[in-house]
C-alpha cells in the first residue's frame, strides 16, 4: 500500500466516521420525540417562533402537537436514509 493510497483512505473513513455519528444523533433525536411535552422552534435571533408545550396546550392544539412530532420525525428518518445512502456509496 502506498502512501496516496493511504491518505483515501484515510480521508473515506474520516468521511464514513462523520456520517456515522450524524446518524446517531439524529436517530437518538427522533427517539426522544416519542416522549416530547414541549416544543421550541426559534429563528437565527435565538428569538421564539413556535413555543407549545403539550401539557398546557390550548383546546384543539393537541392535534398540531402530534403532527408536529410526527412530521419532524418523518424529516429525521428521511436524512437519515439519505446517509445511510451516502454512507453506502464510500
Amino acid at each position: 500500500m502506498n502512501r496516496k493510497t493511504l491518505e483515501y483512505m484515510e480521508e473515506r473513513a474520516k468521511k464514513a466516521r462523520a456520517i456515522v455519528d450524524r446518524i446517531h444523533s439524529l436517530t437518538r433525536q427522533a427517539e426522544g420525540l416519542d416522549s416530547a411535552t414541549y416544543i421550541e422552534i426559534k429563528n437565527g435571533r435565538r428569538n421564539n417562533v413556535v413555543d407549545m408545550d403539550k401539557r398546557f396546550t390550548h383546546p384543539g392544539n393537541e392535534r398540531l402537537f402530534a403532527l408536529i412530532v410526527s412530521t419532524t420525525q418523518r424529516l429525521l428518518a428521511d436524512e437519515i436514509t439519505l446517509l445511510e445512502q451516502e454512507l453506502a456509496e464510500l
